[in-house]
């Protein structure tokens, strides 16, 4: 048991350090219209969302972005935003980020699943509180699984069909409503396996995210 409370309590003080080193202060516009004319908007046609440096670094990598501040960066077609881990970081960094014009929002990021194997790249059709699992949004309407978002990590559910969980999805969906969203799942609500989810071919399951979001990528440009 001292076990459990210890490994809760890093993991809080972790999630609480995350939210506040990518705090973000000032106001973001990721404008898709390419005769912007406000010097101060990111010109983005597509802008990834995610919760985790461990996360934005393959999107950095895969698209050559430049980092613009401590929690965005951008080559002037494709944008990454990290909000840290949980509701509050999200609610906080987007709290003043707005988009002008149709710029495409795709949440990717890890997550825990009841029986889908780790390593495995899920596409989100709906997602929900983990405490009202019933009231849920549509996010696409051909096949995926659902997500649910909970305040803490999961570590038992007795939902039964095939699902992912994460602590951000149902925050960034509040503020960007007709996103996308992928899940890479990391480990079977386990805090050890979710520790080592490095120990899984990552760099397999992002090669496949990749290939499988490039065609939405291509009908952006």
């Amino acid at each position: 048991m001292n076990t459990f409370f210890k490994t809760a309590f890093v993991l809080f003080a972790l999630i609480l350090a995350a939210c506040s080193s990518v705090k973000q202060n000032s106001e973001a516009v990721f404008c898709a219209e390419k005769n912007c004319s406000d010097d101060s908007h990111i010109k983005s046609s597509v802008l990834f969302a995610v919760a985790m440096p461990d996360e934005s670094k393959y999107i950095e990598k895969e698209y050559s972005l430049k980092k613009l501040s401590k929690n965005i960066s951008s080559n002037g077609e494709i944008s990454c935003i990290v909000t840290g881990i949980g509701g509050d970081c999200v609610d906080s960094a987007l709290e003043k980020t707005s988009l002008h014009g149709n710029v495409l929002v795709v949440n990717v990021g890890y997550c825990g699943s009841n029986v889908i194997n780790k390593g495995e790249l899920c596409k989100v059709n709906k997602v929900a509180k983990i405490e009202k699992p019933n009231d849920a949004s549509k996010i696409s309407d051909f096949g995926g699984v659902p997500c649910f978002s909970s305040d803490k990590f999961v570590e038992e559910t007795d939902i039964k069909e095939p699902c992912v969980f994460d602590m951000e999805l149902f925050y960034f969906h509040k503020k960007f409503p007709n996103l996308i969203s992928y899940k890479i799942v990391s480990d079977n609500l386990s805090h050890s396996e979710y520790e080592g989810f490095k120990d899984f071919n990552a760099d397999d399951s992002w090669r496949r995210f990749f290939k499988t979001i490039a065609p939405a990528m291509q009908n952006k440009n």
